[in-house]
């Protein structure tokens, strides 16, 4: 198995460490392990065999043996992280109702964050892989990818404007950084 990582992987990390202190990073490692372990598992029940691992700005991409058993099964497995966050929320919110406290609330709105995130349609994250292979079914996979791209960069520019917003109000850079991501595919 080939693991690779990118120099915008350090420097993303680098970014995050500068705003955050490294406990909440620590606890939002937890719904991301959450995230990739249900593509991992999806991938495992398709039958495909992980090849690679790279980390980029936007996180890990996993490189699978068979790419393409259909495009329903491709959908699948890009939803499937997604999932396992709202799972993990989910599972959490009896917790949190019989004994709230603070790190638990931030696991709760970090998974649902990350899986809000990802749902968006951009070409590098797992609604943009969903809506991809969703389009394929109908399109062409030139035309779905043109419609993606479209998608992708609506969804960057929604995103800049709600970045800007944070920042002016809330001093929070941090959905400017999230937009830059998906502006430059991650």
């Amino acid at each position: 198995m080939k693991i690779r990582a990118r120099p915008a992987f350090f420097a993303a990390a680098a970014f995050l460490l500068a705003l955050n202190p490294p406990h909440t990073l620590a606890l939002f490692a937890v719904p991301a392990l959450f995230h990739e372990a249900g593509h991992l598992l999806a991938a495992r029940l398709q039958k495909r065999r992980l090849e690679g691992v790279e980390f980029g700005a936007g996180g890990v991409c996993f490189s699978f043996s068979s790419p393409l058993q259909s495009y329903a099964s491709d959908a699948v497995l890009a939803l499937a992280g997604p999932f396992f966050n709202f799972a993990l929320c989910a599972a959490l919110i009896p917790v949190l109702r019989a004994r709230p406290s603070e790190p638990l609330f931030f696991l709760f709105f970090a998974g649902l964050h990350l899986a809000l995130f990802n749902l968006l349609p951009a070409p590098s994250l797992d609604g943009g892989k969903a809506l991809y292979a969703l389009l394929c079914r109908r399109l062409s996979p030139e035309r779905a990818e043109s419609v993606l791209r479209a998608a992708g960069r609506l969804s960057a520019a929604l995103l800049f404007a709600l970045g800007a917003l944070f920042l002016a109000k809330r001093g929070d850079p941090f959905l400017l950084f999230a937009a830059a991501l998906l502006a430059f595919g991650g």
